[in-house]
This record gives structure tokens, sequence and C-alpha cells, in this order.
């Protein structure tokens, strides 16, 4: 408990870890000539056995090249209460959505895909842990998580390679021009549940645990 909750505190130095208090806030801003623009905030705080942070962060890159562009926001809150001197429970939530063109680097920028659009979201996500202290050496630790996300891609321009005899009867590989229409989606939902136990020694420390992962994929593509 000696730090924060926050995941975006560790890219500023300068910030007091180690000195506890009812609320904090950090913002850090970025701007390009070119339009780019990146925006990171956090609220921390601690009381008592209670500890807390609120991580927000939004980036909107226009790109250099044609449909090179890209927006994305991220949310997330974490939650750890003390309950006595052996316990502590955890508690995350997330929520992320990007949307973006061909972000994709070409030797050649007239080989990007102008229509090309890829959005996805995660909503929520979600971590529950448990923290036990038997002793000193002596700790167990229990975490369960859902993650989902829901991906999309179209491209009403899809290059799609055709195999046709020539003249001669000889299979030739060809990519007519003008291309297809494509959608291809994506909608991923796992949980999963890990429990480890920790011993430590004056000069050994064991680590035993396992994990269990169960998740659905349902995906459809059209051409």
């Amino acid at each position: 408990g000696a730090g924060n909750l926050s995941q975006l505190l560790s890219q500023q130095e300068l910030l007091q870890w180690f000195d506890p208090r009812p609320i904090g806030f950090s913002s850090l801003t970025s701007y390009r000539s070119s339009g780019d623009w990146r925006q990171l905030a956090t609220v921390y705080g601690a009381l008592d056995d209670f500890s807390y942070a609120l991580d927000g962060s939004y980036v909107s890159q226009h790109g250099q090249e044609i449909n090179d562009w890209l927006e994305r926001t991220d949310y997330s809150l974490q939650l750890k209460q003390r309950v006595n001197a052996r316990d502590e429970v955890y508690f995350q939530a997330g929520f992320a959505e990007s949307d973006s063109g061909d972000v994709a680097r070409h030797y050649d920028p007239a080989q990007a895909h102008r229509g090309l659009r890829v959005s996805e979201e995660q909503s929520p996500n979600l971590v529950a842990g448990w923290h036990r202290a038997w002793s000193p050496a002596n700790h167990t630790l229990l975490l369960a998580s859902r993650w989902r996300d829901d991906f999309t891609l179209r491209d009403p321009e899809m290059s799609v390679f055709h195999v046709q005899p020539d003249v001669a009867g000889a299979a030739r590989i060809s990519m007519p021009a003008g291309g297809y229409g494509a959608k291809f989606a994506s909608d991923f939902t796992l949980y999963s549940l890990e429990l480890q136990q920790l011993w430590q020694s004056e000069r050994q420390t064991v680590i035993a645990g396992g994990r269990l992962h169960s998740g659905q994929v349902e995906s459809s593509g059209t051409l």
C-alpha cells in the first residue's frame, strides 16, 4: 500500500509516490502542429484503509499518410480496501473504444486502403482480487476477471487474388482492379480465475498456482 493504484502515474517521474493524501490529481497533455492530440488524466487518493484511482486517456492522431488516422478513449477505475489486518480486496473496471483507418505502414503510400474502417470496443473489463496474509512469509492471492472485446473491420475495396488458367492452360494468379466490399466482425468474451500461494524464507521463495480460462469467440466474415 505504499503507492497509489493509478496506471498512468508511472509515466511522470516527479510525482511523490510515497505521500498518501485523500485526493490527488495529475494531468499530462501533448499537442503537435499536425493536429495530433494526447490527454492523460488521473484522480487518486487514500483514506485510511481505502485507496482508489480513476484514470482516463484520449488519443487523436491525424496521421501522415492516406486514411492514417486513429481515435482512442480509455477509462479505468481501481479500488482497494483493507478489510482487516490480514485481508484486503481489489476491484478494477475498464472501458476502451477506438476507431481508425489504415494505420499500417506501407512502403508505397498509394497502397493504403482509402475506405478501411476499424472499430473496437471493450465494455466492460472487470477484475476482482483477494489477498490473504497468513503471516509475513505466507500469502494467498485470488484473482477473477471478465474480458470482452467487440471488433469490426470494413473495407469497401479489398483486393482478392484470383487463380485462373491462361491461354496455354497454366494457372495464373492475378488481382483484378476494383476489389470487393468486405466486412469482418468478432465478439470475444473470456472468463479467468487464478489462484497463487506464496511462501518465503530467508533464502528461498516458492510460488505455486494455477489459472483457468473459459471463453467464446463469435466471428463472421462477408465478402
